[in-house]
């Protein structure tokens, strides 16, 4: 006999441990460098993070945290890890 009766037992316990979700909560999303480019472009452009942002669908930190990778001016190579 197991500790559970049938999965239906296991499957309720699991949903009583389970975190509900924050649907406003992006996934973290890892920039590519085609990303990292059009960071660049927006940023050239005067355009805010936060528009960058919902433009990359990312959150305003996301986008800050890669403009300090990618220095001042933001360059997408720097950003990438790109070196010549």
């Amino acid at each position: 006999m197991s500790f559970f009766e049938d999965l239906s037992d296991y499957e309720t316990l699991l949903d009583s441990l389970s975190v509900p979700s924050d649907s406003n909560r992006k996934v973290r999303h890892v920039l590519n460098f085609s990303d990292r480019k059009k960071i660049q472009r927006m940023l050239k452009d005067g355009r805010k993070v936060t528009d960058i942002a919902a433009a990359l669908d990312v959150t305003p930190a996301t986008i800050y945290r890669d403009i300090q990778r990618g220095g001042h001016p933001y360059i997408a190579e720097i950003a990438q890890g790109i070196t010549h």
